[in-house]
């Protein structure tokens, strides 16, 4: 859904699925990350874990400085039209 209004910063994608990597690569504007790390049992440190991931990934492939504005989107459940936070 982002992808969609063409914005003109990088989308990082951070999913444990390769089948999502993959279908991401055919989206304007998306980058793919897979995050291979375990699964933990509270979802809100799992979204932090996630978040500290893109920004890791953000800063060594270029795309984040210091003091760049960052936003973070996901949901709560697994799938498609969950997405219910942005940070």
């Amino acid at each position: 859904m982002v992808a969609r209004f063409r914005p003109r910063c990088p989308i990082m994608v951070v999913t444990r699925d390769h089948r999502v990597a993959r279908q991401m690569h055919l989206f304007r504007g998306c980058f793919p990350i897979v995050y291979d790390k375990p699964v933990m049992q509270n979802v809100l440190e799992e979204h932090d874990e996630r978040l500290h991931y893109a920004l890791i990934l953000g800063r060594e492939m270029g795309f984040l400085k210091v003091g760049n504005p960052f936003v973070f989107v996901s949901g709560w459940r697994a799938g498609a039209a969950n997405t219910n936070t942005i940070r």
